[in-house]
């Protein structure tokens, strides 16, 4: 299912689109990249990591449980924990990685704040948890990643 995904949407980049997409990743969604990194290495340190792959110029992770996470979009790094990882919730999180494309330095408060905050206040009203895909900025993002269903 993911193969299908990865097979559809991910070509051999070429070596100048790979450069742009980096230095996209590492300047203008610089703040977000390096959280999304200090995460990465926390998953990797803790014996969390399940696998890892590369999913349209992005690195895709399948951790054990992080937190009460389940999945997120920080930079060039989508972290998805094993209970939840799927082909919607990746795409979910893809579209949260091309809003950090469009906001940049933004999405952090833009998207981070009012997307953490609507997911523990999910855990806590079933009213939320079961609309949870209709609040912004979530509908947004499976907007924007369901442009990628196989």
């Amino acid at each position: 299912m993911i193969e299908n995904i990865q097979k559809k949407i991910m070509r051999q980049p070429s070596r100048i689109k790979l450069f742009l997409f980096n230095l996209i990743f590492w300047t203008w969604c610089l703040p977000q990249s390096l959280v999304g990194l200090a995460i990465f290495l926390y998953v990797k340190v803790s014996g969390r990591l399940l696998e890892k792959s590369r999913f349209n110029y992005v690195c895709l992770i399948r951790s054990e449980n992080l937190f009460l996470i389940g999945g997120i979009s920080l930079g060039k790094f989508i972290i998805v924990s094993d209970r939840i990882y799927e082909k919607n919730t990746i795409l979910h999180e893809y579209g949260h990685t091309i809003q950090g494309y469009l906001l940049g330095p933004l999405y952090l408060f833009v998207i981070g704040v009012p997307s953490m905050l609507l997911s523990i206040l999910s855990r806590v009203s079933t009213r939320i948890s079961n609309n949870y895909f209709r609040y912004f900025p979530e509908r947004w993002a499976d907007k924007l990643g369901n442009r990628y269903k196989a």
